[in-house]
């Protein structure tokens, strides 16, 4: 997986069909390694993103050409409503990524991976994100574990 339209989509469009976003804008930021060829998103992408995603939402993306030895990492930042909790995100990522077993779902503890997906799979990306409670702004990142494996994100 190293579309940039799907990064962002498997980061936005769980939350959005949770209904948790409290703002219709997200600022997005991908990083790409020096073998991935992003060097912009432009109009078009921006486009192409909007038209995956439900709803209506105003994108913001930064990107960052050869600052991820690793090959993509995408991050997002998000509002969500106020009383939100992690267990709220949590599901909503479990809901969508749940039977993926190509995502790990870390959370906002990334020393103790997600119940999600079968144990011992072979995850090539990992999922994580970290909620202020108190702003409830909502970072979430996506990034590729290796090298092997650009099978795409499953949806339900």
């Amino acid at each position: 997986m190293t579309d940039v339209p799907e990064l962002i989509r498997a980061l936005l469009s769980p939350l959005i069909a949770a209904g948790l976003l409290s703002r219709r804008d997200a600022s997005v930021f991908v990083l790409s390694g020096p073998a991935q060829g992003v060097s912009r998103v432009d109009g078009l992408t921006r486009d192409r993103v909007a038209a995956m995603l439900p709803g209506s939402l105003r994108l913001h993306v930064t990107t960052l050409p050869g600052a991820s030895a690793q090959g993509f990492v995408v991050c997002a930042h998000v509002f969500i409503h106020d009383g939100s909790a992690e267990r709220d995100v949590a599901a909503a990522y479990r809901e969508a990524h749940g039977a993926d077993e190509g995502i790990r779902l870390l959370g906002s503890r990334p020393g103790r991976p997600d119940e999600a997906g079968p144990p011992g799979a072979p995850a090539r990306h990992a999922l994580a994100w970290e909620l202020d409670t108190d702003s409830s702004l909502l970072v979430v990142t996506l990034a590729r574990l290796s090298a092997g494996g650009d099978a795409p994100l499953q949806y339900r």
